[in-house]
């Protein structure tokens, strides 16, 4: 069956078994909450921690099920077509990071986003950020 022919519930069951976001308790299930949100198409803000609703949902993770429910029932077009492109870029194979190691200079690794400063200055050889 094709993405276009699944109800968006199918969809969204399909993201959340590749997230494997199976509930919603704590703070750890507010971050999925909040992470389905984006990938439905809400991005530019991110949850208040530390707000009065962040505490009750914490505390209450029935309601944070209850609103990927209402998100099931509800999910408009535009949001099935942003969850199938997320789900598809999670299925693409990433590449692998470059890593490399700077005999020359003391402690310096590069692997992927992360890096470690390796000169006197603070700089990194290899992607020149401090």
């Amino acid at each position: 069956m094709s993405d276009d022919d699944k109800t968006f519930a199918e969809i969204l069951e399909e993201y959340q078994d590749q997230e494997k976001m199976y509930n919603f308790e704590g703070n750890s299930g507010l971050e999925k909450l909040n992470k389905l949100c984006e990938a439905v198409g809400y991005r530019g803000h991110q949850f208040r921690f530390g707000s009065s609703l962040e505490e009750f949902l914490s505390d209450n993770p029935g309601a944070c099920a209850a609103l990927v429910d209402w998100l099931a029932e509800n999910g408009t077009e535009d949001q099935k077509e942003e969850l199938i492109t997320n789900l598809k870029a999670l299925e693409e194979p990433e590449d692998e990071p470059t890593d490399y190691l700077h005999l020359s200079l003391e402690n310096c690794v590069v692997a992927g986003d992360h890096h470690k400063s390796c000169d006197n200055e603070g700089y990194c050889d290899a992607c020149g950020q401090q």
